[in-house]
């Protein structure tokens, strides 16, 4: 096959699955009859960009449009991209389906889990920040938050024990 052709080929295939993933997204928003969606968990662009906010206009043809902050900390900056900008790959769109899917119809949550350190001498302090994470169940939220103990203790000088998990509400994130 000629290079131009293959080329060709794949920007085409490219350029469906992107098409058929910005559909998908607008489905999802529809079927919640939402417009505009926060995310609890932003989808990760890449090591300083976060997919937070996915917008779909009223219209049956309106393509998802998305606000990705750019940046670390304090200096985050806002853009609004379409879905079908070429800065937005067909991976990208396939994980902020799935993430915009699992927290709309509730199949992921974000849990809290708090800890304590224990010293030698007995005695303990609660930790500062607590571990937030998501989970399909308060099992799989207790296993999470056992495991995150059990590496912080395996990489810490400090000697952790959990405290809690719970369950995050809307009005809490």
């Amino acid at each position: 096959m000629k290079r131009k052709v293959l080329k060709d080929k794949i920007d085409e295939l490219r350029s469906t699955a992107k098409m058929e993933l910005a559909c998908t997204i607008r489905e999802i928003m529809r079927e919640h009859n939402v417009l505009k969606k926060e995310l609890g968990w932003p989808v990760v662009v890449n090591n300083s960009s976060l997919v937070d906010i996915v917008e779909v206009g009223s219209g049956d043809t309106d393509i998802p449009v998305f606000t990705i902050s750019v940046g670390a900390g304090y200096y985050k900056e806002p853009h609004k991209v379409g879905a079908l900008d070429d800065s937005i790959s067909v991976e990208l769109l396939a994980d902020i389906a799935t993430g915009l899917n699992n927290e709309l119809s509730g199949y992921v949550s974000t849990y809290v889990a708090k800890y304590r350190f224990l010293y030698e001498d007995g005695t303990t302090a609660d930790m500062d920040e607590p571990y937030v994470f998501l989970a399909e169940s308060e099992r799989d939220a207790e296993d999470k938050a056992d495991d995150y103990a059990e590496v912080w203790n395996d990489w810490n000088e400090d000697t952790i024990e959990l405290v809690s998990v719970e369950k995050q509400t809307a009005s809490e994130g």
